[in-house]
Parts: C-alpha cells; sequence; structure tokens
C-alpha cells in the first residue's frame, strides 16, 4: 500500500489500483515574529525580498518556485531560500522561529495558528492543493488486514 501525493503515475497498470483520497491543502505562512520584524508580502513577487524556507527532495531538487492561483491566473514565484531542509517537521519548527516564510501542510498549519505560533500570509493567493491518492494491488485475493486498512483509510481520508 502506496500513498502518493501527487499524480500517482501509473500509466496503464492493470496491477495496481489508484484511489484518489483528500486534496493536501498548503499555506505560505510564518511566525508573527518574523512578520512582526520583516513586514508581511501582498503578492508572491514580494517574496524575493523575504527570507525563505524550501524544501530538498530525496533527488536533491529543492521547491524554490511556489506556485500560486489568483482566481485563475497562476502566478510562478521563484526565490532563493535561506535555509533548505528534507524533513516537513524541521521545516515549519524553522518559520516557527522566525527563520522565514516557508509552505506548510494543513494540518501542521492549522496546529501552529492556533497556538498563535504561525499566520498566512499572502492571503487572497492560493496555493494549488496537491492530489493524494491510496495505490494498491489489484489482488482480489488481498488478506482480509489489508482490505480493513484500504476500506479505512479510504473512509478516514475521502
Amino acid at each position: 500500500i502506496l500513498f502518493r501525493v501527487g499524480d500517482p503515475e501509473l500509466g496503464n497498470s492493470s496491477t495496481l489500483i489508484s484511489r484518489k483520497l483528500k486534496p493536501f491543502n498548503l499555506y505560505v505562512c510564518a511566525s508573527p515574529e518574523y512578520i512582526a520584524r520583516y513586514g508581511q508580502p501582498e503578492h508572491p513577487d514580494e517574496l524575493k525580498k523575504h527570507e525563505c524556507i524550501g524544501y530538498v527532495f530525496g533527488d536533491g531538487t529543492t521547491d524554490n518556485i511556489w506556485e500560486f492561483r489568483d482566481g485563475q491566473e497562476i502566478i510562478r514565484a521563484t526565490m532563493t531560500t535561506r535555509l533548505k531542509v528534507n524533513d516537513t517537521k524541521a521545516k515549519v519548527n524553522a518559520a516557527i522561529n522566525g527563520f522565514g516564510i516557508t509552505v506548510c501542510a494543513e494540518d501542521m498549519f492549522l496546529e501552529a495558528a492556533s497556538q498563535n505560533k504561525l499566520k498566512a500570509v499572502l492571503g487572497s493567493f492560493t496555493i494549488p492543493p496537491k492530489e493524494v491518492s491510496i495505490i494498491y494491488s489489484a489482488d482480489r485475493h488481498q488478506p482480509e488486514k489489508i482490505r480493513l486498512f484500504i476500506k479505512s483509510a479510504l473512509e478516514y481520508l475521502s
């Protein structure tokens, strides 16, 4: 069983099944201290003037281009990142500690925002949600515990 954020890229596979789950929502955020010190950007283009915290993927690429929507318009903002990490909790902790602006998963953002540790920035601009899928074998003879897990995941995460 695999959970995949982004396109499941199964092609014409007849051995795998992909089922969509609830989209993965993202927020652009910073700590109240960072905003007080450096100000709050009003447009994605202003991110070039700010300290940003990036993510390094397993293949070594970084997320130095953030894509935003303003209605139907798509805006791609390129920035240099002050800090690059390969762990989402480290990225969020760096933002909480005032290192800069970052993109944060909804669950982590809402928890930190409820404690006034992070605030959303660029409120009128949204990041398109990421598609999330559960991928599993098309085998009809799966063990009961696998079938129950898939059923539970679909119910909980749909």
